[in-house]
């Protein structure tokens, strides 16, 4: 009898698979963030395709500073979410640095909003503690990137107390 209901209960999760992958367009999907709804998207939606792409060599250059140290994992599990945000290809990303150069991608990350490149400023931290405690080297690389695109030392410690200020009144 056991066997009879075990067979039973397989049968109707068959059916129901079945049922299920068959009307897959009327299965609501949980917890997913499309890419175009994702707030960094949103944020630099009105950039163009080398703008994007030197965001993503920034981080690169800035998550690669460290090495050998730090956690390349998380660095590049930071960077491949910015990537699908982004809607951008990491391999065509590289091939766009080597073909134009840092002045070009720092051309390109210049000619952003203020509040474009406070959130950039937020990003790079990120990617700077995405491998734990910053180190001398991440934070010259940094420094000197923000400084290139117009956003002083102090511009971006007071971003960045902002920042924690509100995650900590939010307990974020």
């Amino acid at each position: 009898m056991f066997i009879v209901w075990i067979l039973a209960i397989i049968g109707a999760l068959f059916l129901v698979f079945r049922f299920l992958s068959a009307n897959n367009s009327q299965i609501p999907i949980q917890n997913t963030v499309k890419i175009h709804d994702h707030p960094i998207r949103q944020s630099f939606e009105n950039l163009n395709l080398n703008q994007r792409m030197s965001i993503i060599n920034m981080l690169r250059i800035i998550g690669t500073s460290d090495l050998p140290h730090g956690n390349a994992d998380k660095e590049l599990q930071y960077l491949n979410s910015t990537i699908g945000a982004l809607g951008v290809r990491a391999v065509e990303c590289v091939s766009y640095y080597k073909l134009t150069g840092e002045n070009e991608m720092l051309s390109d990350l210049d000619r952003l909003s203020i509040d474009q490149k406070e959130l950039l400023s937020l990003m790079m931290w990120d990617m700077v503690i995405s491998d734990g405690r910053p180190n001398e080297k991440e934070m010259q690389v940094t420094l000197s990137i923000l400084d290139e695109i117009g956003i002083t030392q102090e511009q971006f410690i007071k971003k960045l107390e902002k920042t924690k200020a509100m995650m900590d009144y939010f307990k974020l």
